[in-house]
Order: C-alpha cells, then structure tokens, then sequence
C-alpha cells in the first residue's frame, strides 16, 4: 500500500505511487560495511535510494542493482568511508559513481 515501510534484510523501503519500492535507510545496529541492495524485495522492484537513505553511515561499498534508476543526491550525505559503489556496467549506479567522484567496479551479469 503507497507510503507503507517495511524492512527486509536489515535495509528499509517506502511503497512509491508506482507500487515500486525506495531505500529509505538501513538498520544501522548491524555496523555493516558492505550492503547490498536486492532488485526486488517483496515481490517489488527496488527503483531508488532515497535522500539521506545512508546518511552518517559507516557504509563502505554498496552494490546497487540495475534495477535503481534514481538515487538522491543525499542518500550518501556525510557517508565519510564509503568509498565504492558496485553494479552493472552503464548503469545508473555507474554514472551517480562518476558523477559523485567514487570509485565504480562492475559486476558481470549472468
């Protein structure tokens, strides 16, 4: 239902008005270093990361899927460790990557 949040495997969604799914954040108790984020949770597509989704963490890489399309321009705001995104070759992650000066390693896709 839009605007319903849950949390599936310590990350946290929003339900967008497209019945998609936004990383609005992660649970933080974890101290985890790498996450990564699934193409679909609950039977729906993951399509974005939020702003602030990880704001302050001490993430270090994050592997995003092709799936995400859009990622805010804070969703890493004060992210001081992380250091790496990883995901598909010429794919959004890719170009918020360059654009935003982090090193990008692409994945093989199947």
């Amino acid at each position: 239902m839009l605007g319903d949040s849950s949390e599936v495997d310590n990350i946290l969604y929003l339900i967008n008005d497209n019945d998609d799914l936004e990383v609005i954040g992660y649970n933080k108790e974890i101290n985890a270093t790498s996450i990564e984020i699934p193409e679909q949770a609950e039977g729906k597509q993951v399509v974005a990361i939020a702003n602030n989704a990880f704001e302050n963490s001490g993430v270090e890489e994050i592997t995003i899927p092709l799936t995400v399309l859009s990622i805010d321009e804070t969703a890493f705001k004060g992210c001081e460790s992380l250091s790496k995104i990883i995901g598909t070759e010429y794919s959004y992650a890719e170009t918020y990557a360059s654009e935003h000066g982090f090193e990008f390693d692409a994945v093989v896709e199947d």
